[in-house]
């Protein structure tokens, strides 16, 4: 929006190739501040208030776009596999629950069987 060299230059920083995901997601909130400073600027930007805002974008300033891009796909991806784990967990939680059920009572029926059998060899003779 505001200079389209600079832009490039910055999506070139971020954007390693094609397929980086987190590189694409840190330039789209890299142009969110760029919007967001030009709406906080009320009119329109100087070149003096164009060139500090670009002069913030350091290569610390990359780095953190890449890390808060990063912890964003992240966080998102846990959250969606998240929920698709919990449904999964649930599915198989029922079946574990009917399978603990099962061996449950089956090792006590077990135990009560040998209890019972040494009661009555114990009492018969």
């Amino acid at each position: 929006m505001l200079d389209s060299e600079k832009d490039s230059l910055i999506y070139s920083k971020l954007v390693s190739s094609q397929n980086d995901i987190v590189g694409k997601l840190a330039y789209s909130i890299y142009k969110k501040e760029e919007l967001d400073f030009i709406k906080n600027c009320g009119h329109t930007p100087t070149e003096e208030e164009i060139r500090s805002f670009y002069n913030v974008f350091s290569e610390a300033k990359i780095l953190e776009l890449r890390e808060d891009a990063l912890e964003a796909f992240v966080m998102s991806v846990s959250k969606a596999s998240g929920q698709i784990l919990a449904k999964d967990i649930l599915k198989a939680n029922k079946w574990h629950s009917i399978a603990i059920g099962f061996l449950t009572s089956t090792i006590a029926s077990a135990f009560w069987a040998v209890i019972l059998y040494y009661l009555t060899e114990f009492w018969l003779k």
